[in-house]
Protein backbone atom coordinates (compact mmCIF):
# COMPACT_ATOMS: atom_id res chain seq x y z
CA UNK A 1 0.00 0.00 0.00
CA UNK A 2 1.20 3.40 -1.09
CA UNK A 3 1.12 6.56 1.24
CA UNK A 4 -0.07 8.46 -1.57
CA UNK A 5 -3.52 5.91 -1.48
CA UNK A 6 -5.11 7.37 1.96
CA UNK A 7 23.07 -8.36 11.88
CA UNK A 8 26.56 -9.65 10.62
CA UNK A 9 29.85 -10.22 12.71
CA UNK A 10 31.28 -7.30 11.89
CA UNK A 11 33.04 -5.05 14.86
CA UNK A 12 31.15 -2.20 14.52
CA UNK A 13 27.78 -3.81 14.57
CA UNK A 14 28.66 -5.56 17.39
CA UNK A 15 28.51 -2.38 19.26
CA UNK A 16 25.87 -1.25 17.98
CA UNK A 17 23.30 -3.93 20.37
CA UNK A 18 20.01 -1.37 20.48
CA UNK A 19 17.61 -0.62 17.90
CA UNK A 20 17.04 2.54 16.62
CA UNK A 21 14.90 5.22 18.01
CA UNK A 22 14.70 2.82 20.94
CA UNK A 23 14.63 3.65 24.78
CA UNK A 24 17.23 1.48 26.87
CA UNK A 25 14.83 2.52 29.85
CA UNK A 26 11.86 2.39 28.28
CA UNK A 27 10.43 -0.36 30.46
CA UNK A 28 12.26 0.53 33.82
CA UNK A 29 10.14 2.59 36.91
CA UNK A 30 13.26 4.75 37.26
CA UNK A 31 14.34 5.58 33.87
CA UNK A 32 17.16 8.42 33.96
CA UNK A 33 15.81 10.44 31.39
CA UNK A 34 12.17 10.38 34.06
CA UNK A 35 11.49 13.84 35.31
CA UNK A 36 8.52 14.43 37.98
CA UNK A 37 5.42 15.95 36.36
CA UNK A 38 4.70 19.02 39.10
CA UNK A 39 1.38 20.33 37.81
CA UNK A 40 0.12 16.29 37.69
CA UNK A 41 -3.32 16.44 39.18
CA UNK A 42 -4.44 12.87 39.11
CA UNK A 43 -7.62 13.59 40.97
CA UNK A 44 -8.35 15.73 37.71
CA UNK A 45 -7.78 13.35 35.44
CA UNK A 46 -10.21 11.19 37.33
CA UNK A 47 -12.97 13.27 37.04
CA UNK A 48 -12.23 13.56 33.63
CA UNK A 49 -12.05 9.97 32.84
CA UNK A 50 -15.48 9.63 34.60
CA UNK A 51 -16.87 12.36 32.20
CA UNK A 52 -15.75 10.70 28.96
CA UNK A 53 -17.13 7.19 30.20
CA UNK A 54 -20.33 8.55 32.10
CA UNK A 55 -19.24 6.48 34.85
CA UNK A 56 -17.38 7.02 37.88
CA UNK A 57 -13.47 6.23 37.47
CA UNK A 58 -12.98 4.43 40.71
CA UNK A 59 -8.94 3.69 40.77
CA UNK A 60 -6.32 5.24 39.08
CA UNK A 61 -2.98 2.72 39.46
CA UNK A 62 0.76 3.61 38.30
CA UNK A 63 1.82 0.64 36.44
CA UNK A 64 4.48 1.80 35.05
CA UNK A 65 7.33 4.60 34.29
CA UNK A 66 9.04 4.81 30.87
CA UNK A 67 11.96 7.11 29.46
CA UNK A 68 8.85 9.53 28.21
CA UNK A 69 5.41 8.28 30.15
CA UNK A 70 4.08 7.45 33.31
CA UNK A 71 1.51 4.63 32.57
CA UNK A 72 -1.97 4.17 34.53
CA UNK A 73 -4.42 1.32 34.84
CA UNK A 74 -8.20 3.09 34.89
CA UNK A 75 -10.94 0.82 36.58
CA UNK A 76 -14.16 1.98 35.88
CA UNK A 77 -17.22 1.38 38.15
CA UNK A 78 -18.55 -1.30 36.10
CA UNK A 79 -15.26 -3.14 36.21
CA UNK A 80 -13.92 -2.24 32.42
CA UNK A 81 -10.37 -0.82 32.55
CA UNK A 82 -7.91 1.77 30.69
CA UNK A 83 -4.80 2.73 30.31
CA UNK A 84 -3.62 6.20 30.57
CA UNK A 85 -0.30 7.53 28.89
CA UNK A 86 0.88 10.75 30.53
CA UNK A 87 3.45 12.30 28.81
CA UNK A 88 6.43 13.76 30.58
CA UNK A 89 7.71 17.41 29.67
CA UNK A 90 9.77 16.30 26.22
CA UNK A 91 8.58 17.72 22.96
CA UNK A 92 5.41 19.22 23.13
CA UNK A 93 2.10 18.17 20.79
CA UNK A 94 4.34 16.76 18.15
CA UNK A 95 5.01 13.40 20.34
CA UNK A 96 1.66 12.86 21.17
CA UNK A 97 0.14 13.62 18.13
CA UNK A 98 2.48 11.82 16.27
CA UNK A 99 1.81 8.85 18.40
CA UNK A 100 -1.71 9.08 18.01
CA UNK A 101 -1.94 9.29 14.36
CA UNK A 102 0.53 6.10 14.06
CA UNK A 103 -2.02 3.87 15.77
CA UNK A 104 -5.06 5.48 13.98
CA UNK A 105 -3.05 5.08 10.85
CA UNK A 106 -1.99 1.13 11.50
CA UNK A 107 -5.66 0.39 12.76
CA UNK A 108 -7.12 1.62 9.48
CA UNK A 109 -4.61 0.58 6.95
CA UNK A 110 -3.02 -2.64 8.69
CA UNK A 111 -4.61 -6.26 10.77
CA UNK A 112 -1.78 -5.18 13.31
CA UNK A 113 -3.12 -5.58 16.48
CA UNK A 114 -2.32 -1.96 18.50
CA UNK A 115 -4.71 -0.54 21.39
CA UNK A 116 -7.73 1.75 20.51
CA UNK A 117 -7.15 5.24 21.21
CA UNK A 118 -10.30 6.91 22.99
CA UNK A 119 -9.40 10.16 23.72
CA UNK A 120 -6.36 12.50 23.74
CA UNK A 121 -5.03 16.13 25.27
CA UNK A 122 -1.86 17.28 22.70
CA UNK A 123 -1.05 19.81 25.15
CA UNK A 124 -0.70 20.21 29.05
CA UNK A 125 -2.49 23.55 28.92
CA UNK A 126 -5.48 21.24 30.66
CA UNK A 127 -7.22 20.34 34.28
CA UNK A 128 -4.38 17.70 34.21
CA UNK A 129 -1.34 19.51 34.14
CA UNK A 130 0.16 17.26 31.56
CA UNK A 131 -0.52 15.60 27.94
CA UNK A 132 -2.18 12.63 27.77
CA UNK A 133 -3.82 9.50 26.22
CA UNK A 134 -6.57 7.25 27.12
CA UNK A 135 -6.80 4.07 25.40
CA UNK A 136 -7.98 0.42 25.55
CA UNK A 137 -6.33 -1.87 27.82
CA UNK A 138 -5.34 -4.66 25.25
CA UNK A 139 -5.22 -8.65 27.08
CA UNK A 140 -2.08 -10.27 27.66
CA UNK A 141 1.69 -10.04 29.23
CA UNK A 142 4.99 -8.48 27.92
CA UNK A 143 6.56 -11.34 25.83
CA UNK A 144 9.75 -10.22 27.07
CA UNK A 145 8.70 -11.53 30.37
CA UNK A 146 7.47 -14.86 29.09
CA UNK A 147 9.17 -15.60 25.62
CA UNK A 148 12.38 -18.23 27.67
CA UNK A 149 9.09 -19.90 29.27
CA UNK A 150 7.48 -20.71 26.28
CA UNK A 151 7.85 -23.94 24.27
CA UNK A 152 10.08 -23.95 20.84
CA UNK A 153 6.39 -24.44 18.76
CA UNK A 154 4.94 -21.09 20.65
CA UNK A 155 8.41 -19.69 20.18
CA UNK A 156 7.73 -20.00 16.55
CA UNK A 157 4.25 -19.35 16.53
CA UNK A 158 5.30 -16.05 17.96
CA UNK A 159 7.90 -15.43 15.43
CA UNK A 160 5.18 -16.29 12.43
CA UNK A 161 3.12 -13.52 13.13
CA UNK A 162 5.81 -11.17 14.29
CA UNK A 163 6.73 -11.74 10.61
CA UNK A 164 3.22 -10.43 9.16
CA UNK A 165 3.67 -7.70 11.24
CA UNK A 166 6.80 -6.30 10.20
CA UNK A 167 6.06 -7.38 6.70
CA UNK A 168 2.34 -5.29 7.18
CA UNK A 169 4.78 -2.03 7.89
CA UNK A 170 6.85 -2.67 4.77
CA UNK A 171 3.99 -2.35 3.04
CA UNK A 172 2.92 1.03 4.00
CA UNK A 173 5.13 3.11 1.79
CA UNK A 174 5.89 7.03 1.92
CA UNK A 175 7.59 9.77 0.04
CA UNK A 176 9.48 10.87 2.92
CA UNK A 177 11.35 10.48 6.12
CA UNK A 178 9.49 11.63 9.10
CA UNK A 179 6.81 10.53 11.97
CA UNK A 180 3.31 10.25 10.98
CA UNK A 181 0.56 13.15 11.54
CA UNK A 182 -3.36 14.04 10.79
CA UNK A 183 -3.88 17.16 9.12
CA UNK A 184 -7.33 18.01 10.65
CA UNK A 185 -7.33 20.70 7.55
CA UNK A 186 -7.02 17.95 4.92
CA UNK A 187 -8.48 15.12 6.88
CA UNK A 188 -5.88 13.35 5.60
CA UNK A 189 -2.37 11.92 7.38
CA UNK A 190 0.72 13.17 6.30
CA UNK A 191 4.88 13.16 6.99
CA UNK A 192 6.10 15.86 9.58
CA UNK A 193 8.31 16.49 12.27
CA UNK A 194 10.67 13.03 12.79
CA UNK A 195 9.99 12.55 16.50
CA UNK A 196 12.73 10.44 17.82
CA UNK A 197 14.74 10.71 21.30
CA UNK A 198 18.07 11.52 19.68
CA UNK A 199 15.99 14.74 18.20
CA UNK A 200 15.03 15.85 21.60
CA UNK A 201 16.52 14.93 24.58
CA UNK A 202 17.79 17.37 26.84
CA UNK A 203 18.85 20.62 24.89
CA UNK A 204 18.02 19.53 21.60
CA UNK A 205 14.31 20.28 21.40
CA UNK A 206 15.41 23.90 21.51
CA UNK A 207 17.84 23.62 19.16
CA UNK A 208 16.01 25.87 16.32
CA UNK A 209 18.81 26.75 13.43
CA UNK A 210 18.42 22.76 12.08
CA UNK A 211 15.67 21.32 9.94
CA UNK A 212 13.58 18.38 11.51
CA UNK A 213 11.66 17.14 8.48
CA UNK A 214 9.80 16.01 6.87
CA UNK A 215 13.53 14.92 4.46
CA UNK A 216 13.39 13.71 0.98
CA UNK A 217 16.24 11.50 1.23
CA UNK A 218 18.69 9.85 3.51
CA UNK A 219 21.27 12.04 2.68
CA UNK A 220 19.26 15.41 4.41
CA UNK A 221 17.78 13.13 7.02
CA UNK A 222 21.21 12.15 7.90
CA UNK A 223 22.98 15.54 7.81
CA UNK A 224 21.04 17.31 9.33
CA UNK A 225 21.11 14.99 12.33
CA UNK A 226 24.73 15.59 12.40
CA UNK A 227 24.11 19.33 12.07
CA UNK A 228 21.74 18.83 14.95
CA UNK A 229 24.10 17.01 16.94
CA UNK A 230 27.25 19.59 16.13
CA UNK A 231 24.93 22.23 17.44
CA UNK A 232 24.45 20.43 21.04
CA UNK A 233 28.10 19.59 21.26
CA UNK A 234 29.11 23.23 20.82
CA UNK A 235 26.36 24.87 22.27
CA UNK A 236 25.99 22.24 25.25
CA UNK A 237 28.22 19.70 25.48
CA UNK A 238 30.96 19.17 27.03
CA UNK A 239 34.10 21.83 26.47
CA UNK A 240 36.59 19.21 27.34
CA UNK A 241 35.29 16.90 24.86
CA UNK A 242 34.36 19.44 22.20
CA UNK A 243 37.02 18.86 19.62
CA UNK A 244 36.85 14.81 19.80
CA UNK A 245 33.41 15.16 19.43
CA UNK A 246 32.85 17.67 16.29
CA UNK A 247 35.95 15.29 14.74
CA UNK A 248 33.37 11.97 14.53
CA UNK A 249 30.59 13.97 13.70
CA UNK A 250 32.52 15.36 10.95
CA UNK A 251 33.84 12.09 9.50
CA UNK A 252 30.38 10.98 10.04
CA UNK A 253 29.34 13.63 7.34
CA UNK A 254 32.29 12.88 5.05
CA UNK A 255 30.91 8.94 5.11
CA UNK A 256 26.97 9.98 4.40
CA UNK A 257 28.47 12.07 1.28
CA UNK A 258 30.84 9.16 0.51
CA UNK A 259 27.90 6.48 0.52
CA UNK A 260 25.01 8.52 -1.23
CA UNK A 261 27.06 9.47 -3.80
CA UNK A 262 28.46 6.04 -4.89
CA UNK A 263 27.58 4.37 -7.59
CA UNK A 264 25.93 1.23 -5.93
CA UNK A 265 23.80 4.12 -4.21
CA UNK A 266 19.81 2.97 -4.99
CA UNK A 267 18.58 6.09 -7.60
CA UNK A 268 15.23 6.41 -5.39
CA UNK A 269 14.84 5.26 -2.03
CA UNK A 270 11.83 3.16 -0.54
CA UNK A 271 10.69 4.57 2.99
CA UNK A 272 8.39 2.41 4.65
CA UNK A 273 6.67 2.75 8.32
CA UNK A 274 9.13 1.61 10.93
CA UNK A 275 8.16 1.33 14.92
CA UNK A 276 11.36 1.90 16.15
CA UNK A 277 11.48 -0.01 18.87
CA UNK A 278 9.45 -3.27 18.37
CA UNK A 279 10.93 -5.30 21.23
CA UNK A 280 9.42 -7.93 23.01
CA UNK A 281 8.83 -5.59 25.99
CA UNK A 282 6.69 -3.73 23.34
CA UNK A 283 4.62 -7.05 22.12
CA UNK A 284 1.87 -7.89 24.36
CA UNK A 285 1.32 -11.72 23.97
CA UNK A 286 -1.50 -14.18 25.09
CA UNK A 287 -0.54 -17.31 25.55
CA UNK A 288 1.00 -17.60 21.85
CA UNK A 289 -0.69 -14.75 20.27
CA UNK A 290 0.31 -11.44 19.93
CA UNK A 291 -2.24 -9.63 21.19
CA UNK A 292 -0.92 -5.76 20.41
CA UNK A 293 2.32 -4.34 19.69
CA UNK A 294 2.43 -0.92 22.04
CA UNK A 295 4.73 2.13 22.33
CA UNK A 296 4.59 4.06 19.23
CA UNK A 297 5.82 7.57 20.25
CA UNK A 298 8.82 7.39 18.39
CA UNK A 299 7.64 5.41 14.85
CA UNK A 300 7.83 7.46 11.35
CA UNK A 301 8.54 6.58 7.78
CA UNK A 302 12.09 5.88 7.64
CA UNK A 303 14.82 3.88 5.00
CA UNK A 304 13.53 0.04 4.38
CA UNK A 305 16.88 -0.85 5.63
CA UNK A 306 16.25 0.12 8.89
CA UNK A 307 12.87 -2.41 8.90
CA UNK A 308 14.91 -5.35 7.86
CA UNK A 309 16.51 -7.17 11.06
CA UNK A 310 16.29 -9.94 13.09
CA UNK A 311 14.15 -9.90 16.02
CA UNK A 312 16.15 -7.63 18.39
CA UNK A 313 15.55 -9.99 21.60
CA UNK A 314 17.05 -12.94 19.66
CA UNK A 315 20.35 -11.24 20.02
CA UNK A 316 23.32 -12.83 22.46
CA UNK A 317 24.20 -10.20 25.06
CA UNK A 318 26.17 -10.26 28.20
CA UNK A 319 23.16 -11.93 29.91
CA UNK A 320 22.73 -14.80 27.62
CA UNK A 321 23.44 -18.28 28.82
CA UNK A 322 24.89 -20.68 26.67
CA UNK A 323 21.27 -22.91 26.62
CA UNK A 324 19.48 -19.26 25.43
CA UNK A 325 21.77 -18.60 23.50
CA UNK A 326 21.48 -22.11 21.28
CA UNK A 327 17.62 -21.07 21.47
CA UNK A 328 18.53 -18.03 19.99
CA UNK A 329 20.17 -19.50 17.21
CA UNK A 330 17.63 -22.11 16.59
CA UNK A 331 14.92 -19.24 16.28
CA UNK A 332 17.21 -17.10 13.76
CA UNK A 333 17.44 -19.73 11.39
CA UNK A 334 13.52 -20.52 11.79
CA UNK A 335 13.01 -17.01 11.11
CA UNK A 336 15.15 -16.74 8.22
CA UNK A 337 13.66 -19.49 6.75
CA UNK A 338 10.04 -18.56 6.92
CA UNK A 339 10.84 -14.78 5.81
CA UNK A 340 12.68 -15.80 2.76
CA UNK A 341 10.22 -17.75 1.72
CA UNK A 342 7.57 -15.23 1.98
CA UNK A 343 10.09 -12.31 1.37
CA UNK A 344 13.81 -12.96 0.54
CA UNK A 345 14.28 -8.91 -0.17
CA UNK A 346 14.03 -8.79 3.65
CA UNK A 347 17.08 -11.03 4.03
CA UNK A 348 18.89 -10.05 1.39
CA UNK A 349 18.95 -6.49 2.72
CA UNK A 350 19.73 -8.07 6.37
CA UNK A 351 22.56 -9.88 5.13
CA UNK A 352 24.21 -7.49 2.37
CA UNK A 353 27.72 -7.93 2.12
CA UNK A 354 28.97 -4.07 2.89
CA UNK A 355 31.71 -2.87 5.70
CA UNK A 356 29.83 0.57 5.45
CA UNK A 357 26.27 0.94 5.47
CA UNK A 358 23.80 4.07 6.06
CA UNK A 359 22.25 1.57 9.13
CA UNK A 360 25.28 1.92 11.09
CA UNK A 361 25.86 5.76 10.57
CA UNK A 362 21.97 5.92 12.11
CA UNK A 363 22.78 3.58 14.80
CA UNK A 364 25.67 5.78 15.53
CA UNK A 365 23.89 8.95 15.75
CA UNK A 366 21.61 7.44 18.36
CA UNK A 367 24.40 6.48 20.37
CA UNK A 368 25.70 10.15 20.32
CA UNK A 369 23.80 11.44 22.80
CA UNK A 370 24.42 8.07 25.32
CA UNK A 371 27.93 7.04 24.80
CA UNK A 372 30.38 9.31 22.84
CA UNK A 373 33.53 7.03 23.00
CA UNK A 374 31.19 4.54 22.01
CA UNK A 375 30.58 6.88 18.48
CA UNK A 376 34.98 7.37 18.12
CA UNK A 377 34.59 3.61 18.76
CA UNK A 378 32.27 3.11 15.75
CA UNK A 379 34.02 5.87 13.62
CA UNK A 380 37.12 4.41 14.13
CA UNK A 381 36.13 0.39 12.74
CA UNK A 382 33.63 2.89 9.48
CA UNK A 383 36.87 4.74 8.62
CA UNK A 384 39.24 1.69 8.66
Amino acid sequence: MSFVDTPTDSEYEDRLEYPFHSDPYGSDNDSVYSVELEDLDIDALQDEVSVLFGQPCIDISKLNEGGFHKIYNLLMMDGSEYIARIALPSYERYKTESEVATMKYIEQHTTIPVPKIIHYDSTSHNSVGAEYIIMSKVQGVRLCDVWNKMSTAQQKDVLSQYIDIVLQLKSLEFPQIGSLYYNERYKSFEIGEAIEMSWFLDERAIISDVHRGPFNSTYDYLQSAIQKESIYVKDYGSKSDQQHDLHDLDALSRIVTSLTQSQSYPSSETFVLCHGDLHSSNIMVHGSTITAVIDWECSGAYPLDNLCNYPIWLNDDAKTTSEQSISNNHMRDFFKAEMESRCPEFIDIIERDSSLRLKDVYHCLFAAFWDRERVHDVVRCLLH
